[in-house]
């Protein structure tokens, strides 16, 4: 399983490799403390990764809870606009009242305008769980995905 995660964070981190040795430095380390909750398995580690070690960076991936628009909204206008040079222009409704669903597709929108594509995994708990990933790199990631068990969906506009 440990290959797995590797070649599934080599796809992440296509355009910044050298973080996929600290990342995995970093669960091995979690799973060599014998922490019961710690596993290689694919469908199970996104919200213990970012629990123990808050690894989301926000620019590849991260986690919010699933009503926590505020959250949603600045992480993309910090972390993903300036990875793909982009700028979302949020209404006052989308910051005011819209909902993370709402704003998934403005955002989903904005993103394949500039070759980007949003995916939410299936983490089987509150939190939503994004990943950006060039166009170019989508069937590898969709591949190493299938292949390591993790459910995901292609969020579209």
């Amino acid at each position: 399983m440990e290959e797995l995660f590797r070649k599934w964070f080599e796809v992440v981190y296509r355009d910044d490799p050298e973080q996929v040795d600290e990342i995995v430095s970093i669960w091995q380390d979690v799973v060599d403390d014998d922490d019961e909750e710690a596993t290689w398995n694919g469908d199970e580690i996104f919200t213990d990764f970012l629990l123990h070690n808050e690894l989301g960076d926000g620019t590849h991936f991260f986690a919010i809870d699933w009503k926590d628009a505020d959250s949603f909204i600045a992480y993309l206008d910090d972390d993903v606009a300036e990875r793909f040079e982009l700028r979302f222009d949020w209404s006052e409704q989308n910051r005011e009242e819209d909902d993370v669903e709402t704003l998934l597709q403005l955002a989903a929108q904005k993103l394949a305008q500039h070759d980007v594509a949003l995916y939410s995994l299936d983490t089987q708990s509150d939190l939503y769980y994004f990943v950006f990933i060039p166009n170019v790199d989508k069937s590898d990631f969709e591949r190493v995905s299938q292949e390591w068990g993790i459910g995901y969906q292609l969020i579209q506009a």
